[in-house]
């Protein structure tokens, strides 16, 4: 399974170093470094959460990825 994961370069929670370590042992992974950004990706400024979606979208098309949810 395709895995995409975004760290922040500012990082103050979590371990970068043991997440890189983790992310390694994926087979299909890709890791993504937003170097301006805290912990919380989402929150932070236009330009990190553009990089980020930027990043998202291109590893979606990459990996051919489609909707596979069905409603309910």
């Amino acid at each position: 399974t395709p895995c995409l994961f975004a760290l922040s370069g500012q990082e103050k929670l979590t371990d970068n170093k043991a997440a890189i370590k983790a992310i390694k042992a994926l087979p299909n992974a890709e890791t993504i470094m937003l170097d301006v950004a805290r912990h919380e990706i989402l929150m932070e400024s236009d330009a990190v959460r553009n990089a980020f979606f930027t990043a998202f979208y291109d590893f979606i098309k990459k990996n051919n990825i489609k909707e596979r949810l069905k409603p309910f």
